[in-house]
C-alpha cells in the first residue's frame, strides 16, 4: 500500500532518512519504543508526537505528546513556534517541524510537490543588475525588494522572467542547507534565495567546463562551484544580518534605503554587498565579533575598522590595524591612511582600502530607511 505521506528526515549529524506515513494517527518516537513510526535520535521520547493524516492534505494535524525535548513547527513567518502539549495544530503541505533535535519535512500523498513551502518570502522580486561599480560583467545584487507577485529573477544580459517557482521543495531545501550554508529550518524565511539560486542562470561571461568546473575567460578565473553559489549565499548572509538586526530593534529597514560597500570575491572576481547598517559595522577577517567579515584577506587584521551610519550619512575608522585603512581623496582616486581613532566621512563611489581588500561604497538615491 502507497504511503499516505511522508516525513523527510535529517538528523544531527547531517543523516537523511524518509519514513512513511499511514491514514489515521502516527505517533512519533524514539528506536526501541512503543512508537508506530521509530527515529534514530536519543533526543525524542519514547511517545514523542504524533501526526495525524486525513484524505485531504489541508486537514492534517500534529501533537506534542508532553515530550522531554519538545516539538516546534516554523511558522509561515519563518519563526519557530513550541507546540504545546495536547494541543492539535493543522500541518499544512511542505511543513517543517523540529522534534528535539531531529529537523522533519511533511509531504502530503495528495500534496503538489513541487511547490516550495509557504515562508512570508515567496513573493518576493530578485534583480540582478549591472551596475556602473560591476564592470566587465561581474554580478552585483543591487536590489532585493519586497513586493506582490510571483517570484522574479532578471539575470543580467537578458530581460526579466516571471512565474511562480516549480522546483520541488526538498531539492530547495537542500541546496539552502548543503550548498549556500542555510541554518534550516530556522531560517525558512530565507528559502526564497535558495530558489531564486536554482532559478538563475550564469552570470555573463561565465560558462561550465567539463567536469563540474566553472570558468570566466574574460577574468581569467575558474572556480569549483556555481557562481550563483556565491551569489547567493552572500545575499543569505547579508540578509540574514539586517533581519538579526531588525529583530533586535524591532522595525523594518527599506533595503533600497541602505547604503552598500561593495567588494570583489577574491576567488571569483564576482561583485557582491554588505549593508552599511545603522550604527557601527566593524570589518576584519574574525569569524566571530565582525559584521563584515574578509575571511580570505591575507594581511586584514581580524578587528580591522569599521564603517558606521549616522543620520543616513557613512564614515570610516581604523581600529588600529596593522597595515592599515585608507580611504580615497573624493572625488579624485588618491588614498590617504586613516589614523586610529581619527574618523573620515565617506561618499558615494568612494573607494576603501582595508589593508588587501578593496572596497566602493553606494549611497542610495534617498529615502527613508525604517519602513514604514
Amino acid at each position: 500500500m502507497a504511503a499516505a505521506a511522508t516525513l523527510t528526515v535529517r538528523y544531527s549529524n547531517g543523516m537523511d532518512e524518509e519514513v512513511a506515513l499511514r491514514f489515521g494517527s502516527n505517533v512519533l518516537g524514539k528506536r526501541g519504543g512503543p512508537a508506530d513510526v521509530t527515529l534514530g535520535s536519543q533526543s525524542l521520547s519514547r511517545r514523542h508526537a504524533m501526526i495525524k493524516v486525513s484524505d485531504s492534505a489541508a486537514e492534517c494535524t500534529v501533537e506534542d505528546l508532553g515530550s522531554t525535548n519538545k516539538s516546534a513547527i516554523v511558522t509561515p513567518s519563518g519563526e519557530l513556534q513550541a507546540l504545546e502539549p495536547g494541543t492539535v495544530y493543522p500541518l499544512r503541505e511542505g511543513a517543517q517541524l523540529v522534534m528535539g533535535d531531529v529537523q522533519a519535512l511533511f509531504s502530503h500523498a495528495g500534496g503538489e510537490g513541487g511547490s516550495i513551502p509557504s515562508t512570508g518570502h515567496g513573493n518576493r522580486n530578485v534583480m540582478f543588475v549591472k551596475t556602473p561599480a560591476s564592470p566587465h560583467g561581474r554580478t552585483d545584487i543591487t536590489s532585493v525588494t519586497s513586493g506582490a507577485g510571483s517570484t522574479r529573477i532578471m539575470p543580467i544580459g537578458s530581460g526579466a522572467t516571471t512565474g511562480g517557482s516549480h522546483l520541488d521543495h526538498k531539492l530547495v531545501y537542500e541546496h539552502g542547507r548543503a550548498d549556500l550554508g542555510m541554518n534550516l529550518p530556522y531560517d525558512s524565511a530565507l528559502l526564497w534565495i535558495a530558489d531564486s539560486s536554482l532559478q538563475m542562470p550564469l552570470p555573463d561571461g561565465w560558462q561550465e567546463e567539463e567536469g563540474g568546473w566553472f570558468s570566466n575567460p574574460q577574468l581569467a578565473v575558474q572556480c569549483e562551484e556555481r557562481p550563483q553559489n556565491v551569489i547567493c549565499r552572500n545575499l543569505y548572509k547579508e540578509m540574514k544580518r539586517k533581519a538579526e538586526m531588525e529583530s533586535s530593534l524591532g522595525t523594518l529597514f527599506a533595503e533600497e534605503a541602505l547604503p552598500r560597500l561593495l567588494v570583489l570575491d577574491p576567488a571569483t572576481q564576482l561583485s557582491l554587498f554588505h549593508y552599511i547598517l545603522p550604527g557601527r559595522n566593524v570589518v576584519g577577517k574574525a569569524r566571530q565579533g565582525v559584521d563584515i567579515t574578509f575571511e580570505r584577506s591575507a594581511a586584514m587584521s581580524k578587528r580591522h575598522g569599521y564603517l558606521e551610519m549616522k543620520e543616513g550619512r557613512v564614515f570610516a575608522g581604523d581600529l588600529g590595524s596593522t597595515n592599515g585603512t585608507y580611504i580615497g581623496e573624493f572625488p579624485q582616486t588618491e588614498s590617504r591612511r586613516l589614523e586610529a581613532g581619527a574618523e573620515v566621512e565617506v561618499h558615494d563611489g568612494q573607494l576603501l582600502l582595508f589593508a588587501d581588500a578593496e572596497a566602493t561604497l553606494s549611497m542610495p538615491a534617498g529615502g527613508n530607511i525604517v519602513r514604514a
